[in-house]
């Protein structure tokens, strides 16, 4: 991921948005805050803006989720380029 962040900002021009919709993981049994995950990996080439979260209507995917209980909450990052 460190890899793509510093990709992504070599190829994003200067003042641009990027932004990500993500929902929360679980890993080996322990939840994981996807967008703090997230926002720490790309605060070298990018500055944090703003995140907020809604509840998904329909949490019905057309695969299997691992774990289990589906993604309830999607949070979206917006960062600017530094």
């Amino acid at each position: 991921m460190d890899k793509f962040f510093k990709l992504l900002a070599q190829a994003t021009p200067n003042l641009s948005k990027a932004i990500f919709v993500v929902g929360d993981s679980v890993c080996c049994g322990i939840p994981v805050k996807t967008a703090d995950f997230i926002s720490k990996l790309a605060s070298k080439n990018f500055k944090f803006e703003k995140n907020f979260s809604y509840a998904i209507q329909h949490h019905h995917m057309k695969y299997g989720l691992w774990n289990g209980d589906g993604i309830k909450k999607e949070h979206v990052l917006i960062l600017s380029k530094k």
